[in-house]
């Protein structure tokens, strides 16, 4: 490949973004949607998507990734994966969309036992933490795009019976931890850290019963329910069902508080309406951040199939986040409604 030829593809790439920068300058500069932009949501959904990137995947892979996205060359050996690995930038995207989202939501409710504001400024903060989980949606159906032509490129070369052998492995094959997966893993951590700082030493929140980042009692649920199950699929499972157990066990936490809401409205304790909707909140919060950590990117480092787990693997990380969503939407709407009354 010349020289002359490779300037030009990258060109063509750094083209494509900036065309994509121009178009979002473009909207906040018109100030339509002022509302709905924050920078520091921005920040966090990159460098945490990122990070996860960093810490599933190898150097070669990632290069690989970026090369195909500019219209490069990329040796067989490393197509294969190059679908999944795009998907997985989208999926990032969504999961720490979302996770950003319960952020911003607690440290909205923190406001409600403080002065500033009102119910009016707590309802509004609370509507604008969804901004995050809009961005991380909007950007993994643009990662969607490169997954789908991979995918097609893929599709052109599936007579090679070697590729085809690898791409019909059914079980994931498991790999140690790299430097970059370390590296990944301490910028996320470091990410994590800095989003929720504004709450430390605030883990007594008014009139909540404790901090909706950590409730002992969802704790317990999550990571007790989350061991119990490991122990029944047992050792096979290890490292494929990460996030399927997470995912399982936050939506049962989940409905486990939402149910007990109702008993508090029922019981008209307040104090327990409360404590309930903290264990949801939490419940979301720990499993989501289980798979954040320890799912996709420990499901990452190794080769995709097409089995049940797969299959259960990409509902946890889909269908378990969108639940998260209306879970938060049913919390907004118990916790302005009480304080009408």
């Amino acid at each position: 490949m010349t020289p002359r030829f490779l300037s030009k593809r990258l060109g063509v790439a750094v083209g494509r973004l900036l065309l994509v920068g121009l178009a979002l300058a473009a909207i906040i500069v018109s100030g339509r949607f002022s509302d709905l932009w924050t920078g520091t949501g921005f920040a966090f959904l990159f460098l945490g998507a990122g990070a996860m990137i960093l810490a599933g995947f190898s150097w070669p892979e990632i290069r690989a990734g970026w090369r195909s996205f500019a219209g490069l060359s990329v040796p067989r050996d490393q197509s294969v994966r190059l679908p999944y690995f795009w998907e997985a930038v989208g999926r990032n995207f969504w999961l720490l969309g979302v996770l950003g989202t319960i952020i911003n939501f607690v440290l909205a409710l923190s406001q409600i036992g403080g002065e500033e504001g009102g119910l009016q400024a707590i309802a509004s903060g609370m509507a604008l933490s969804f901004r995050p989980a809009l961005y991380g949606m909007i950007i993994a159906l643009i990662c969607a795009v490169p997954a789908l032509k991979a995918k097609e490129i893929q599709a052109g070369i599936s007579a090679n019976a070697a590729s085809s052998a690898e791409e019909s492995r059914p079980e994931p094959r498991r790999t140690g931890l790299s430097g970059e997966n370390f590296i990944g893993y301490l910028l996320l951590l470091g990410v994590l850290a800095w989003a929720i700082s504004p709450s430390f030493g605030k883990w007594k929140i008014e009139p909540w019963p404790g901090n909706p980042f950590l409730d002992w009692a969802s704790l317990l649920v999550v990571g007790g329910g989350a061991m119990l199950l490991f122990l029944f699929l047992g050792r096979g499972a290890a490292g494929k069902a990460n996030s399927t157990v997470c995912g399982a066990i936050g939506v049962v936490g989940a409905l486990t508080g939402l149910l007990q809401t109702l008993f508090g409205f029922a019981h008209k304790n307040i104090a327990e309406v409360s404590s309930a909707l903290t264990f949801v909140i939490s419940s979301c919060f720990l499993a989501l951040l289980g798979i954040v950590l320890l799912g996709a990117p420990c499901e990452d480092r190794g080769l995709r199939g097409n089995g049940l787990w797969a299959t259960t693997r990409r509902l946890a990380w889909y269908a378990f986040p969108l639940l998260i969503l209306i879970f938060l939407i049913l919390v907004l709407l118990l916790v302005v409604t009480p304080m009408k009354v």
